[in-house]
């Protein structure tokens, strides 16, 4: 039995200009998609005005909708 690494999986992905990987996009979607869940608990979390937190609950549904949003977008 060999010890060596297959090629296959030591051979990089040839990317174009300005075109992140996959798993980056992956990452990045899973990071708003964290901080949409985090804003969206603030209001309960911190005492603070009606109309501030529900300012925050906006702006993380806006978070969560563009998440959910991005993962059809990305290239497989």
């Amino acid at each position: 039995m060999s010890r060596r690494i297959p090629a296959a999986w030591v051979r990089l992905a040839r990317l174009k200009v300005g075109e992140p990987s996959q798993p980056v996009q992956v990452g990045t979607a899973q990071a708003v998609i964290g901080a949409g869940l985090l804003i969206a608990q603030a209001p309960f979390l911190i005492s603070m005005p009606l109309p501030l937190g529900r300012a925050l609950f906006a702006v993380s549904l806006l978070l969560l909708l563009t998440a959910a949003g991005a993962f059809p977008l990305l290239r497989h």
